[in-house]
């Protein structure tokens, strides 16, 4: 009877061991699902995040390419004014209001210019961000589809 008292009492402990050995398998299989899904829900907002402000950058792109071509055109409107009061200037070169004018729509044609180079450069810098921030999201995207891919395996 000892024997046998003996012999239950090690199956018991087998099967304990083995039953705790699955729960913490499973434990920690569920601390990494959970860990995973973490990570799934931190890039699934990023890449919204991401989405939002690239909305909003694409929207304001379209005001600073106006703001380029408006300043374009009125470096050139000036440039012509500046030339006009040249031609002028050049056909009574003592004339001092002539000369005052000359002088004025010249100033104004450099800031005009330097208006344009600026709303020129600004744009450019909107696109840089717009193309980088379409890299990330691509990026964020095809991490989130890959972890996405392993959670349901």
């Amino acid at each position: 009877m000892t024997f046998t008292f003996k012999r239950s009492v090690m199956k018991n402990k087998v099967l304990l061991i083995s039953f705790g050995v699955v729960l913490l398998g499973n434990l920690t299989q569920a601390q990494q699902s959970a860990a995973q899904q973490t990570r799934i829900l931190n890039i699934s907002q990023r890449v919204e995040k991401s989405k939002l402000k690239l909305s909003q950058l694409e929207n304001e792109l379209v005001d600073k390419t106006n703001e380029k071509e408006k300043a374009v055109k009125q470096a050139v409107e000036s440039a012509n004014e500046n030339r006009d009061a040249a031609v002028k200037l050049s056909d009574d070169v003592q004339h001092r209001k002539k000369a005052k004018r000359a002088e004025k729509r010249s100033d104004q044609a450099k800031r005009d210019a330097k208006k344009a180079r600026r709303a020129t450069q600004n744009a450019k810098e909107l696109e840089n961000d717009i193309s980088q921030l379409k890299k990330q999201i691509t990026k964020d995207e095809a991490a989130l589809s890959k972890l996405n891919a392993q959670a349901a395996n």
